[in-house]
């Protein structure tokens, strides 16, 4: 976009038309993103950076002087200077919530859980599909024996030696 274009585009924007403010942040809208990509790979910290950078540009629009200066480094000066504050301001807010879950959460016991389930997940795989089933039902699907005897046409005692041997199996795998 070209330099009167965007002195145009200013001027509009400083007479309330929304739609060349619109036109600005999407001609600024390259930049910003490249910007805060070197700064910070959190989405959730990025969409906040890009709404700051936007209220930068409408702060830059209200107490910009045409006859000093031009726009575009001055807009892009202050972006920077706004995000790298708004960061530093910020972090301790981060900061806070990582020990608030610290305190709350014992990160060993989750990973020794996953690493348990993943496990877990190879030990079922191994299975036949009829030991699968059984173990399946019973444990996940909360079918009684009584009830898997009747669905799978089998007597009581069997299935509970099956079961057994199953588990069994599986406490090996451990």
């Amino acid at each position: 976009m070209d330099l009167k274009n965007i002195n145009e585009l200013i001027i509009l924007s400083k007479n309330g038309n929304h739609q060349a403010l619109m036109e600005l942040f999407n001609n600024y809208l390259p930049f910003i993103n490249n910007f805060l990509k070197t700064v910070t790979n959190d989405s959730y910290e990025f969409e906040d950076l890009k709404q700051e950078c936007y209220l930068t540009l409408i702060k830059c629009l209200d107490k910009y002087d045409d006859s000093t200066y031009p726009f575009t480094p001055y807009y892009i000066k202050s972006c920077k200077n706004n995000v790298y504050s708004f960061i530093k301001t910020n972090r301790n807010i981060c900061i806070d919530h990582y020990d608030f879950i610290e305190d709350t959460i014992d990160l060993d016991s989750v990973v020794v859980h996953k690493l348990n389930v993943d496990k877990l997940k190879l030990a079922l795989a191994n299975l036949e599909p009829d030991e699968r089933r059984i173990i399946i039902d019973y444990f996940y699907n909360n079918l009684s024996l009584i009830d898997m005897s009747a669905k799978y046409n089998l007597k009581y005692i069997t299935l509970v030696k099956r079961k057994n041997k199953v588990l069994q199996k599986l406490k090996k795998q451990f």
